[in-house]
């Protein structure tokens, strides 16, 4: 239908039965009388219905001087906002359906749904937006994940990332918090290729005294710290180290042990001091020697307060610091590699054969994440997360189980239950991750 000449009631019942509408429009012109009296409406004519659209047509006269397929507002002068007009239900099982309408929302959400909400629209208008391919694409996050908690900020985080497949992007943070997680999360995921990271600060200039911009491209902790060694500027280096120290844990520590959660302040990294504490639990747990990493709880008093040392330019401070620098080297030498992710709701496959050589499948969701460490021995320890074991099946029968319990002693249950011998199941050689790749090919991908 051509929109640029006069409108004519025949063209477009037309359009709409030919070209628009779906075959069950039943046309049908009956005047109507408007209930309510308005300043440009003339006339009110029901053109038709479509039923399998739930759709009315109507065609109303406007008897002002403009078009009335422009809006007046298009020809005020002035800018106008444009709006998003949205309803919100609050729904609840204890709450009559009458009353879940949301009047006000800015006053009912606290601001970190109201950040979620508005998230989801600009990363939704992202996906149905018309794309120019001749043009660049860039997406620009300045703080946007400021207001949200630390668990909305993981998921909205692998949203984002996701997009950098269609979009450069410039993610802009005054979080320090967060750009140590984001920074890391990247690593782990592309070991940083193409991406640059930079430390923007201010300054007073030296003539004018005003604010003025520094950028910093940062290496890594570890090489700062050894800068500074070189240096003799030992609170520095201790400062670096200690920042290491905090990166390699939250590497190898479950994100729950990594974080506190507090009324007043929401979630904010915990102290290093808890880190080793939960790095020292986190071995026993997993029956990983924690011997060559002892001495992190006696040097931590200098991480934490570096100009705390009776003398930082003795001997012995500087014995301390190196002594720190081959503990995380040794630290360093861990790998971590998530088998099945709970964010992600993501499940195992064991498949192993019983007493009688028959074999057996075996599927659980994990409720907390599974994964493995990997020492420089090529030695591999796994934790013990809470799972849902869902199903058993071989060639013939299947079986629903729902039984949820720790991970080893699922496993112990499966050996007992198939009559084979306590610890014979072998878990690098008969689980498989949500991929279906064989634990041990993935353990060994990421040495």
């Amino acid at each position: 239908m051509e929109f640029t000449t006069p409108y004519n009631r025949e063209n477009f019942l037309r359009f709409l039965r030919v070209d628009f509408l779906p075959e069950d429009f039943e046309q049908s012109e009956l005047l109507l009388t408007p209930s309510t009296k308005t300043t440009y409406t003339d006339k009110v004519v029901k053109l038709g219905v479509c039923s399998s659209l739930d759709l009315v047509v109507y065609e109303i006269r406007h008897k002002g001087k403009d078009d009335p397929r422009v809006g007046i507002r298009a020809k005020d002068g002035h800018i106008h906002r444009p709006k998003i007009l949205l309803e919100l239900t609050y729904i609840h099982k204890a709450l009559d359906s009458s009353k879940n309408n949301i009047i006000k929302p800015h006053i009912f959400l606290n601001e970190a749904k109201l950040t979620a909400i508005a998230l989801s629209i600009r990363l939704g208008m992202l996906d149905e937006k018309l794309k120019n391919s001749g043009g660049g694409k860039i997406l620009v996050l300045d703080d946007l994940l400021v207001s949200l908690d630390m668990s909305n900020r993981d998921v909205v985080l692998d949203i984002i990332l996701k997009k950098s497949a269609d979009f450069q992007l410039l993610i802009l943070t005054h979080d320090r918090a967060f750009y140590n997680i984001a920074k890391l999360r990247i690593s782990n995921i592309t070991n940083g290729e193409s991406w640059v990271f930079k430390e923007m600060y201010n300054k007073q200039h030296y003539e004018t005294d005003i604010p003025v911009p520094i950028i910093i491209d940062p290496t890594s902790y570890i090489n700062s710290a050894e800068k500074y060694l070189k240096l003799f500027d030992y609170p520095a280096c201790a400062n670096y180290l200690r920042k290491e120290c905090e990166r390699v844990l939250c590497n190898l520590l479950p994100k729950n042990l990594c974080i506190i959660i507090t009324d007043e302040d929401g979630s904010k990294p915990l102290p290093l001091e808890k880190l080793i504490n939960n790095f020292k639990a986190l071995c026993q747990h997993m029956s990983l020697d924690f011997k060559p990493y002892e001495k992190l709880i006696e040097h931590k008093n200098i991480l934490l307060n570096p100009l705390s040392h009776d003398n930082i330019m003795s001997p012995i401070y500087k014995q301390e610091l190196l002594s720190v620098f081959k503990i995380l080297n040794e630290l360093n030498y861990l790998k971590k590699t998530i088998i099945a992710n709970v964010d992600n709701n993501e499940f195992v496959a064991i498949h192993v054969a019983d007493s009688e050589g028959i074999d057996w499948e075996y599927r659980l969701v994990v409720q907390e994440s599974l994964f493995a460490i990997t020492d420089d021995k090529g030695g591999k320890y796994f934790n013990n997360p809470l799972v849902n074991f869902l199903w058993r099946q071989n060639s013939t029968v299947g079986e629903i189980l729902k039984k949820s319990l720790k991970f080893r002693n699922g496993i112990s249950n499966i050996e007992h239950t198939l009559k084979l011998p306590q610890h014979s199941i072998d878990i690098n050689n008969c689980c498989y991750n949500i991929q279906n790749m064989l634990i041990q090919d993935l353990l060994t991908r990421d040495l």
